[in-house]
């Protein structure tokens, strides 16, 4: 039998249509192959940060574009470069960040048009704090812009993508699988998400120091000093920290000094601030210069505090990692791991650096802003001190204490996120009102923070002593100057009368605190008084409004 052929002869013509098809079908990606992509990185490692990604694009469509912190100073900096490409602050960019902030209903007196800025050497007006963040925000101006987008999001878009960026960069650098989920887990749960938006820098600096320590345990510590550089550029308290790296990436490589050039190198980057300055007004740095930040405002309170504080303190919002990086100081010093040793000095260094600051009770949102870019270093001390745990028990231990302190955390920063009231730092929080209620001897922040929280807003709280704090009628803490002593000596008990009245001649401000020990159920802020002088002899009675 005759065996037919069932192929179709496809002419020349048929041909050329059907490529010409092919190409028009080509035009369109295929769907398959998105998925394909897609499936694998759901099944990978990276399905975490995919997920958290997902998760922010939907967070930032609830965050309202403010400015807030120093905002009003760094959105005018990008502004600059957006138009002009240079940092000198001209009428064109305070008419276009106006237009763009008023849009949105926010409105700053003409006297505030060069907040932020003072006037160098050549006549033109530079921002006082480093530009690092604003260029690194232009890009997402320049998009907000092009769409006819609000462009006041970009700060606040920069924070979201440069914190999903650690996230990613987390998840490639770290081959253990412990220790990337533990730095993952508390980088995702991490009060660093209350400054999202937030127009400051406390992000950016965040992110490069996570993404800093990341590729310091996978051993290249060039790109580490890189990145963590770029961190210290809007927080010069992390040099600290690069320093820490450099001295990393030389013990690994044996102390070669050729390593160590690559490795000053990569830090370069470092000096440029100061050289910026120096160009334009002659002094290395502005803050420093003006008094803003000087030796005489260090103190043991101050660094004490930023730990411990009942409103801000590092404590209350990783409470569990924290007391394990005080743990890992002891096995440290007795197993003479410098690692960790170091790392601890580094911390040490740092907040002993942000104590020159004078403005103690700045706006902050709930966490103080020096607390956050040191929060990975805590974790980094965890981390390293993993390996000591190496029996069973010692390790489920630790896995269920990890676990409750990722819980504590979770729920502490929720809480925050649902309230994220912008007055938080002018407010008692509801533990440091039971402390001082309870046991006020157990709560004597440095008299700034508790003067200013007191009055409900930023002022020269010396101009209202003395303050009262008061309880259904009891009074349970005064803070006073030696002037007006003799106006609350009666409040005094007489077994510590002399002793009270001496400290306070001699620093010139104190603390009066009632020794009695009260345990009530609850603490009923609306039984909270607070009396201040006010002029004239009077004085204001505030209800606390936590």
């Amino acid at each position: 039998m005759k065996k037919t052929s069932s192929e179709v002869p496809i002419s020349r013509e048929n041909s050329v249509n059907i490529s010409k098809y092919a190409q028009k079908q080509n035009k369109y990606p295929d769907l398959n192959i998105i998925l394909f992509y897609l499936l694998n990185i759901i099944r990978s490692k990276y399905s975490l940060p995919f997920c958290l990604s997902i998760l922010m694009l939907l967070y930032m469509q609830t965050v309202k574009p403010v400015i807030i912190g120093d905002g009003h100073e760094y959105f005018a900096m990008t502004i600059s470069l957006f138009n002009h490409l240079s940092l000198d602050l001209q009428p064109a960019d305070i008419a276009m960040r106006a237009a763009i902030e008023q849009s949105r209903g926010i409105y700053f007196p003409p006297t505030q048009d060069y907040y932020g800025y003072a006037k160098a050497l050549n006549g033109n007006y530079y921002p006082i704090h480093f530009w690092a963040y604003s260029l690194a925000s232009l890009p997402f101006l320049f998009i907000l812009h092009f769409f006819n987008i609000n462009e006041l999001s970009s700060l606040q878009i920069t924070n979201a993508v440069l914190l999903l960026a650690s996230f990613w960069v987390i998840t490639y650098c770290f081959e253990d699988k412990l220790q990337r989920l533990i730095m993952l887990a508390f980088s995702v749960v991490n009060p660093i998400v209350l400054y999202i938006g937030w127009t400051g820098a406390e992000v950016f600096s965040y992110s490069f120091v996570v993404m800093a320590i990341s590729f310091a345990v996978a051993k290249k510590y060039n790109l580490a000093v890189l990145l963590s550089s770029i961190a210290s550029l809007q927080n010069p308290p992390i040099i600290m920290f690069t320093l820490y790296l450099i001295y990393l990436g030389l013990r690994d490589s044996n102390f070669d000094f050729n390593n160590l050039k690559k490795l000053i190198l990569s830090s370069a980057i470092t000096v440029v601030p100061y050289i910026f300055y120096m160009i334009y007004y002659h002094v290395p740095n502005l803050i420093v210069s003006s008094g803003v930040s000087t030796f005489s405002n260090m103190s043991i309170s101050k660094f004490i505090n930023l730990f411990t504080d009942l409103n801000f303190g590092m404590i209350l919002y990783i409470p569990v990692l924290f007391i394990l990086a005080v743990i890992a100081l002891f096995i440290g010093v007795k197993k003479k791991d410098d690692k960790i040793i170091f790392l601890w000095v580094t911390i040490v260094l740092m907040v002993t650096i942000t104590t020159t600051q004078g403005n103690w009770n700045p706006g902050i949102m709930y966490i103080h802003r020096y607390c956050t870019y040191m929060i990975p270093v805590i974790t980094l001390i965890v981390l390293y001190s993993l390996k000591y745990y190496s029996s069973v028990l010692s390790a489920r231990l630790l896995g269920i204490t990890l676990i409750i302190g990722f819980t504590l955390s979770f729920f502490t920063i929720s809480g925050c996120m649902h309230d994220y009231d912008y007055s938080n730092y002018v407010k008692f929080s509801k533990l440091s009102q039971y402390a001082i209620v309870c046991a006020p001897e157990l709560s004597n922040p440095p008299y700034e923070n508790f003067g200013e929280r007191s009055i409900g807003e930023e002022v020269d709280y010396t101009k209202n002593l003395p303050i009262l704090f008061v309880y259904d009628g009891n009074v349970r803490k005064i803070l006073t100057d030696y002037a007006h002593i003799t106006d609350i000596e009666k409040f005094i008990e007489p077994e510590y009368k002399n002793e009270t009245i001496k400290s306070i001649e001699k620093s010139g401000i104190g603390y009066i605190n009632s020794h009695e020990i009260i345990l009530p159920s609850y603490v009923d802020s609306s039984k909270i008084r607070i009396l201040y002088h006010w002029k004239d002899d009077k004085y204001v009675t505030y209800a606390t409004n936590a």
